[in-house]
């Protein structure tokens, strides 16, 4: 008995097109073509050997391409990322200087919405426009496309991948767990909620015996604490205390510190 069709995707993996018992046609649409089929057989009704003299299969063949991906568009606006063609605002991070599209840093964030929507009279006179994080209200814009806007107190690697996450969805592929940290505090500033559960959730995802002490006091030593991050460290530092308090990174804390770590695994372990 037949129990299952696959069809090959370009990427090596198996994508089911159809299965049994019901013998349902599955509603799916593929993204992709594909020139190889495998067909999954269940012999043990034969009771000892069965033989399969031929297969024929039977369907429409379409003399169009597919349609697009989702993932299309996702990839064209990361050739936007930073590209200085048809750019109409810069930012000076730390020297740095990233280029960007209004349009689209407005609709992903409000912070950036209402920072390229605020009347900049004010401003006219200025030659550059510089912005300290620590204040929660964005600086005014007003004909800002030839000149830089100053972030100052933001990191220029947190920016880079902030400004990908804008344009993506995504955090960039060659993203590093130790900069996670300032990454999150800085779409806090930026109103990006979605930046911040992704980089929770990488950081999570992340963590290890050797790192684990690093993210813990990374997270805690500058506001806002990331109290999940927090949370899960201490959970994983309990779970593997035995190893954990001989790192050099552990006994190396403020004895403080130390001991109230130390305080909580072991409360954690009594319930």
């Amino acid at each position: 008995m037949v129990k299952c069709i696959k069809a090959k995707h370009p990427n090596g993996s198996w994508v089911k097109v159809w299965n049994t018992p019901k013998s349902v046609v599955l509603h799916i649409r593929l993204s992709f073509q594909s020139n190889v089929l495998r067909i999954e057989v269940d012999c043990t009704v034969a009771g000892n050997w069965c033989e399969i003299d031929a297969v024929k299969i039977s369907g429409t063949k379409f003399n169009f391409d597919l349609p697009p991906s989702p993932a299309d568009i996702t990839n064209d606006l990361a050739k936007l990322v930073n590209n200085s063609q048809f750019s109409d605002v810069s930012f000076n991070v730390n020297g740095n200087i990233f280029h960007g599209h209004r349009a689209i840093m407005s609709v992903r964030s409000e912070y950036f919405r209402a920072m390229f929507s605020f009347d900049g009279s004010s401003q006219k006179n200025s030659s550059a426009t510089s912005y300290d994080l620590s204040d929660k209200s964005p600086p005014s814009y007003e004909s800002l496309s030839k000149k830089p806007i100053e972030l100052k107190d933001v990191d220029d690697r947190a920016f880079s991948i902030i400004l990908h996450y804008i344009y993506t969805n995504k955090l960039p592929q060659n993203c590093q767990s130790q900069i996670l940290p300032k990454v999150w505090r800085t779409a806090d500033r930026f109103s990006l909620d979605g930046l911040k559960s992704l980089a929770i959730f990488e950081l999570s995802s992340a963590l290890t015996i050797q790192n684990v002490v690093e993210v813990y006091v990374d997270v805690i030593s500058a506001l806002p604490i990331i109290e999940s991050i927090k949370t899960i460290c201490e959970n994983y530092m309990q779970e593997n205390m035995a190893e954990v308090v001989r790192l050099p990174s552990f006994t190396s804390l403020p004895q403080g510190l130390m001991l109230e770590l130390i305080q909580k695994m072991t409360e954690k372990m009594k319930i």
